[in-house]
């Protein structure tokens, strides 16, 4: 009767052993899977959380147009008309002109500090006319002080004279 007795508690020991080893497992296996969620939720957020901040980052103010790309008959200078239509004011122009001939030359026109960098007026002229509407004006941003403000002869249109006159 001894040598069952402790047949039968050594089975129940074996018992009770595997039973705890499955139960370690199983809860081994269900902290793994919390483990992975928590590392997935903290990357989850950590991501929205930078998208969230670098939205909030203003863009870079605008650049100077390239020379060449201004220059549209390809003579190396800048005439009065090709600065117009680059968005460079006439008192831009005309202050850099440093020789006073009425063209930019590249060193010219890389020692200006100054760039208007309004919109060109042809993208916001969207029917062609060479006037800019209030309408026209609303579409592109401009306000309706800042175009009044710019409407010299008070015409309801902008020409664009009075568009690049700051």
């Amino acid at each position: 009767m001894t040598l069952n007795l402790k047949k039968i508690v050594n089975e129940e020991r074996l018992l009770i052993s595997s039973q705890l080893h499955e139960y370690n497992k199983l809860n081994g296996d269900i902290i793994m899977k919390f483990v992975k969620i928590w590392i997935a939720l903290t990357c989850l957020f950590s991501c929205l959380y930078s998208v969230a901040s670098f939205s909030q980052i203003p863009p870079p103010p605008p650049q100077r147009p390239a020379f060449k790309d201004i220059d549209k008959d390809g003579d190396g200078k800048i005439t009065a008309a090709e600065a117009k239509a680059a968005g460079i004011s006439d008192a831009d122009f005309k202050k850099a002109d440093k020789n006073g001939d009425g063209s930019l030359t590249v060193d010219e026109y890389l020692n200006t500090t100054t760039y208007n960098p309004k919109p060109a007026f042809k993208d916001i002229d969207k029917n062609g006319d060479g006037k800019i509407t209030a309408a026209e004006a609303k579409a592109a941003g401009i306000s309706d002080a800042d175009f009044k403000k710019a409407d010299k002869n008070g015409d309801g249109s902008l020409t664009i004279d009075e568009y690049l006159t700051p």
